[in-house]
């Protein structure tokens, strides 16, 4: 990477990564909770909904959020069970009797106790009504579904993940030199293996769990929130998607025009460690915002 293209980038980070950068962006949503339980939900709730068109999907996350509140917040409402009852008795099918919707959950256990509805056919309604674009409230659910099993066992998200993380290294066996961001990429797909909401593409860049990592690990940061200090943010991935490979390659970043696949990703993040070692992902804020300029 020339000296001119390194300025270019450093002048960039800085101009973009400021408090300004939330206005609009899914990451607005980093800092709507005190409590850190519920950020982490939120967040990762969030990320997972960012594609698309923004006045598309902001609403829904939150609308969706919304809901979570009036029950003390996104870790209150799922770890009571109380998600099921809320996103079900709110989707409305055009069926002939709206009772027919209306699911009563046990608080204790946060499972389905209505006898009225046959489980297939609650399923199959679900599953016919999107949520957002091709995600059905099925889907959603799913999600919200693997969180509440998740707290039963872990006082939050990030214990689960710290703790899933440490694990990893006291019992892999020659994986050890496997890249530390993908690493938790592939605990966050096995975590979430039957969400489709959740990408887990094992070539591709999966950009909304990168975006995710980012906003969890990067500290000191007007835009990211930094809650998980047990990761090094020198060894996050780079969230790649269509700004920031298309912006790689105008700046000379990349030589040629290749896809958004996890190699690609891991070749812009290696440029961007020559300027922020510690900090590769910095480099996020340059590229992504050009293209947003210039793409909005």
């Amino acid at each position: 990477m020339t000296e001119e293209i390194k300025k270019r980038l450093l002048y960039l980070a800085e101009s973009y990564e400021t408090a300004d950068f939330i206005n609009g962006d899914p990451s607005c949503i980093l800092h709507r909770y005190s409590d850190k339980k519920d950020t982490e939900i939120a967040a990762f709730i969030a990320a997972m909904l960012s594609f698309g068109r923004r006045d598309l999907f902001l609403p829904k996350i939150e609308g969706l959020l919304d809901k979570a509140d009036r029950y003390g917040g996104p870790y209150q409402w799922i770890k009571t069970g109380k998600y099921l009852q809320t996103v079900c008795s709110g989707v409305h099918m055009g069926v002939s009797d709206s009772n027919e919707l209306c699911i009563d959950v046990d608080e204790d256990t946060g499972k389905d106790i209505c006898s009225d509805i046959p489980k297939k056919f609650s399923e199959e309604v679900l599953l016919q009504k999107k949520f957002y674009r091709f995600y059905s409230y099925k889907d959603l659910i799913d999600l919200l579904d693997a969180f509440f099993y998740m707290l039963k066992s872990y006082n939050s998200f990030g214990d689960f993940m710290k703790r899933q993380y440490t694990f990893f290294f006291e019992t892999a066996q020659g994986e050890l030199n496997k890249p530390k961001s993908i690493i938790l990429e592939e605990i966050i797909g096995e975590t979430f293996s039957s969400c489709k909401i959740v990408p887990k593409g094992k070539n591709s860049a999966n950009k909304r769990v990168h975006m995710f990592l980012r906003w969890m690990v990067r500290q000191n940061s007007p835009v990211d929130i930094g809650l998980w200090n047990w990761f090094d943010a020198s060894n996050l991935l780079i969230p790649l998607d269509t700004h920031v490979l298309q912006e790689s390659y105008r700046l000379g970043i990349l030589d040629e025009k290749i896809c958004a696949s996890k190699k690609t990703a891991q070749k812009i993040t290696d440029c961007l460690k020559e300027i922020w070692p510690e900090d590769p992902c910095r480099g996020d804020f340059a590229l992504f915002g050009l293209g947003v300029d210039k793409n909005p």
